[in-house]
């Protein structure tokens, strides 16, 4: 099961590095033997929301890394995944991660090339801060449901290239949906 979490370096800080590596080690935790196999990605996010853009800037450059098999093998018809994201400019940080449950349809391409697309829906946890003029306008940890569009190509079994519409929840007026393209490599 391929798990993707995206940590954007734009106006990083020592916060954010520990709140991505505490996610990721949470989930590498959880992982099964069977599926120990590491990815790296790099793409961008770009939200949808002008008051988010206004803050975290139009698109930015996202890099991450995964647990799982890559080449989505055994996908197909119904199942679980998981969804990261995590941005942050000058005093502002977005994180969430979660799992949904979807449904998968894949067609081969030709020698390892793999077409697919999922639509899943599940819950997700959020943490945020938003400030505006040095005053905090909106800060907060909960649950929320997100849910994920998503179609790619498995160029091989090392290689994946797919884009993402994430829908999520408005929180304070910020809605936080957005587009995530990224390419990533599988170490087997």
């Amino acid at each position: 099961m391929q798990v993707l979490f995206t940590h954007l370096w734009k106006d990083r800080d020592m916060k954010s590095i520990v709140r991505s590596s505490v996610v990721v080690l949470a989930i590498a935790g959880t992982s099964g033997a069977a599926n120990a196999q590491f990815s790296l990605s790099a793409g961008a996010f770009l939200p949808k929301d002008a008051k988010v853009r206004a803050i975290f800037g139009d698109s930015t450059y996202a890099y991450g890394f995964g647990l799982g098999a890559i080449d989505r093998q055994n996908r197909r018809g119904v199942g679980f995944d998981f969804v990261g994201l995590s941005f942050n400019a000058p005093n502002n940080h977005f994180t969430t991660f979660g799992t949904t449950i979807g449904y998968e349809v894949q067609q081969e391409l030709g020698d390892d090339l793999l077409g697919y697309a999922r639509a899943g829906t599940g819950l997700g946890y959020f943490d945020y801060a938003i400030f505006s003029g040095g005053v905090s306008v909106e800060s907060n940890r909960r649950f929320a449901s997100i849910s994920v569009a998503e179609a790619g190509l498995v160029l091989n079994r090392n290689l994946n290239l797919s884009a993402q519409y994430l829908f999520m929840p408005t929180f304070a007026g910020f809605d936080f949906t957005g587009i995530r393209v990224q390419l990533a490599f599988s170490f087997r």
